[in-house]
Parts: structure tokens; C-alpha cells; sequence
């Protein structure tokens, strides 16, 4: 779509292909948490459910035998990505997977399902009690939906602070941010940093990985979104 939380399905296909032959082991998030700091190892992570995770993403995985996580948000499963009912900046508004095509994920053996909480708000704008309804409410519909006990919580658009943590972590093991960087030794599991792919869809970008010019990419990157977010209160 252009945004930057996509990629095309040719360029996906090309970046998995790569990390199943040539690539960083791919594991789940619990194993690479577990692992040491210097492994050499990605998880995999999708956020919202989109309905082209099922039809694109899913069969590559599935194929290739890759483990992802995936984050769902149960209020709005089977609509679409129009948050709040309104359109998001730069983001294209897109169908979101079924019940159906969520329990079909988890029946593949590569998803896990994760809580993207119930309606995808700014958790740091929103009151204790809904922020607990968000949180643990989203816990109790994957639980009566799709049989699953998630433990682990992806925070929307990566918005959190001390009391968002908190409230995460009475009831989740680990939780996924939006901070772009690699794994650290010991790494707190309730702030997860990710690394947007996006940003190496270019041919032979990812390929770099590990790499002297891979590692500046990534500071580059994450330096340019820092500055954004500081101009515009993010």
C-alpha cells in the first residue's frame, strides 16, 4: 500500500525466502527472549490481523515453515483498521480477518495469536478503567474465541508509558513496542523493541543483516523517526 507498515507480497516472498536459506534463524518470541543476546536469531511479528496477512502473508509462512506472531484486535475483527471510525494518517483502511480466518492461522501451527487490545486506542490517553478493559478485556475475548491464553501484548502504535506498563504486566509475560532497534542484553519483555522491514524492502537491504551497513541503516532510520516524534509530540 505504500505506508510504511506494508510491504509488497513480492517483496515479502523475497525477505522470507531469504531468512528460511541464508538468513538469521527465525524463531518464536518466547524462544528468541530465551536465547543469548549474541544469537543469531529474528521472531517474526504482524500487527491488527489484516485480512491480507491471510491471503498473502500466511501461506508464505505456512510454506516456508516460519513462526509469527500475530496481533488481533477483537473489537474490531472482521471490520477493518478505522480506528475510533475514523481514517488513519497515511494508512490505508483495510478489511480485517475473521474469527474464522484467525482460528484458521493458529490452525497452521506457525501463528501465535497476540492482544492488540480490544478498539486499537492511544492507551496513554485513556482512562484507568478502560485502559484495564483494553488490556485484560482483550485477554478474556481471545480466550473465549479462539481457545488461546496470550501472554503477549502488542502495544497500539507503540503508545505507552509507566502506567500502560503496568497494567500490562499484570496480566501479559512480554509485550511488543514500535521502538526501532535490535535486541539488547537483557531486554525488558515488556518493551520489545521491532525492526520495520519496510525499511530494508530494497533488494540486497535485509540481506545485509548483521552487517556494518545494516547497522547504520538501522540508526539512521531510527534516528530520523525519533526526531519526527519529537516534532510532532509523538
Amino acid at each position: 500500500s505504500a505506508s510504511p507498515i506494508s510491504l509488497s507480497p513480492a517483496v515479502f516472498r523475497r525477505q522470507m525466502q531469504w531468512l528460511a536459506s541464508d538468513g538469521p534463524q527465525v524463531v518464536t518470541l518466547d524462544a528468541l527472549l530465551r536465547m543469548d543476546a549474541a544469537a543469531d536469531a529474528v521472531a517474526l511479528s504482524f500487527d491488527d490481523a489484516f485480512d491480507n496477512f491471510r491471503t498473502e502473508a500466511l501461506p508464505v509462512l505456512r510454506d516456508l515453515g516460519l513462526p509469527a506472531t500475530l496481533g488481533v484486535v477483537t473489537g474490531h475483527v472482521g471490520e477493518t483498521n478505522r480506528w475510533g471510525a475514523t481514517d488513519q494518517p497515511g494508512i490505508p483502511t483495510l478489511p480485517l480477518m475473521d474469527w474464522d480466518g484467525d482460528q484458521a492461522a493458529i490452525e497452521t501451527g506457525v501463528v501465535e495469536v497476540a492482544a492488540h487490545t480490544r478498539t486499537h486506542p492511544h492507551l496513554t490517553r485513556t482512562d484507568p478503567e478502560a485502559l484495564v478493559d483494553e488490556v485484560e478485556g482483550v485477554r478474556h475475548d481471545l480466550q473465549r474465541r479462539l481457545g488461546v491464553e496470550s501472554e503477549t501484548f502488542v502495544y497500539p502504535d507503540g503508545d505507552l508509558n509507566e502506567s500502560v506498563v503496568r497494567v500490562v504486566s499484570a496480566h501479559y509475560r512480554r509485550a511488543l513496542t514500535t521502538r526501532l532497534a535490535d535486541l539488547e542484553s537483557r531486554e525488558d519483555p515488556l518493551r520489545i523493541p521491532r525492526i520495520d522491514t519496510y525499511y530494508f524492502r530494497a533488494p540486497g537491504q535485509l540481506e545485509q543483516w548483521g552487517g556494518a551497513r545494516f547497522r547504520m541503516r538501522l540508526r539512521m532510520r531510527a534516528f530520523g523517526r525519533s526526531v519526527r516524534e519529537r516534532m510532532t509530540g509523538g
